[in-house]
């Protein structure tokens, strides 16, 4: 089972990508992370784990399985019984950047779960897209200082 969401995003592909692979600056652009922790040293490539904490969820580790700047973002954590993987693919238009998140359910029930998850799963990528393209709109690509 595969959910997706596009968005066009006024913003070259460099600086969605830049947003896409900093776990720093996640928390500030996306609406449903709370916070997002890098276990490994940067920067993020194939086999490096990121602790992501959403809200209304257990926080998961997600293991990055593809990085190719700057274009595709692939990643993957458990949930439940089943394997969810999740792409981030990026391509330039004329006017900026279409943002492509996919999150695809694997194993033992996954087309059940989800149809059930997906009301919910398109709109986390929906609101996750939104708050990509409104920090990229606004120059930010990388995350504020803190306090």
């Amino acid at each position: 089972m595969i959910i997706e969401h596009s968005l066009e995003i006024s913003a070259p592909i460099r600086s969605v990508w830049e947003l896409t692979v900093d776990p720093g600056s996640w928390a500030a652009a996306n609406p449903n992370v709370t916070g997002a922790t890098a276990l490994d040293d940067p920067p993020l490539g194939p086999g490096s784990r990121v602790r992501i904490e959403q809200r209304g969820m257990r926080p998961r580790v997600w293991t990055v399985l593809e990085h190719r700047a700057p274009n595709r973002f692939v990643w993957s954590t458990r949930l439940l019984w089943l394997t969810m993987t999740a792409s981030h693919d990026l391509a330039a238009t004329g006017s900026g950047t279409l943002n492509s998140l996919a999150v695809r359910l694997d194993g033992p029930g996954a087309g059940i779960l989800g149809r059930l998850l997906r009301r919910p799963m398109v709109s986390a990528l929906q609101a996750e897209n939104e708050g990509m393209k409104g920090f990229a709109e606004a120059g930010t690509t990388t995350a504020p200082p803190p306090g």
